[in-house]
């Protein structure tokens, strides 16, 4: 191959490479719902081929650790239905949105709806600050640690328990 043809076809790529590029700009909300489709659907049949294991593995640290017996398989089948209702909400509402609603709105909305059926608690994530959430985890006696997401599931969880 030539110089000039050498040139002539990366130029031909970087073209098509910025075509490409452009439109899927223009798709990107709909490319992470359906890349976060998949992505729970390869979860859900990975949880449901894997659950019995982790519960026991979580189940035989806790012990180790602290000496007490205990069952986790509702508290994870709980955590697992709420999170696959998280993700259906999320989905049907950027789906009636019609390109409308932002994928990020959509969830932040879901999560908020499935803690207050959960807990019975009023919550705007959007109003509590990390630093808010470590405070309300501390006051529950639980890890500080983690991404905001990670408090909220963590309190969620603590709360729906104190409902038991």
């Amino acid at each position: 191959m030539t110089e000039r043809s050498v040139k002539t076809t990366l130029a031909g790529l970087t073209a098509v490479g910025s075509f490409l590029a452009s439109q899927l700009t223009s798709y990107t909300d709909e490319l992470i719902v359906v890349a976060g489709a998949a992505a729970v659907t390869f979860l859900g049949l990975w949880w449901s081929e894997n659950k019995d294991m982790v519960a026991d593995e979580i189940e035989d640290a806790i012990e180790d650790a602290t000496g007490v017996e205990v069952e986790v398989d509702n508290a994870l089948e709980k955590v697992a239905d709420s999170i696959s209702e998280i993700v259906e909400e999320t989905l049907d509402a950027v789906d009636q949105g019609d390109g409308e609603v932002l994928l990020s709105d959509a969830l932040e909305e879901a999560i908020e709806e499935e803690v207050q059926e959960e807990t019975g608690l009023e919550i705007d994530i959007n109003l509590l600050t990390l630093a808010e959430l470590k405070d309300l985890c501390r006051a529950q006696g639980l890890k500080v640690s983690g991404k905001k997401a990670e408090l909220v599931a963590r309190l969620q969880e603590a709360l729906s328990r104190e409902e038991e």
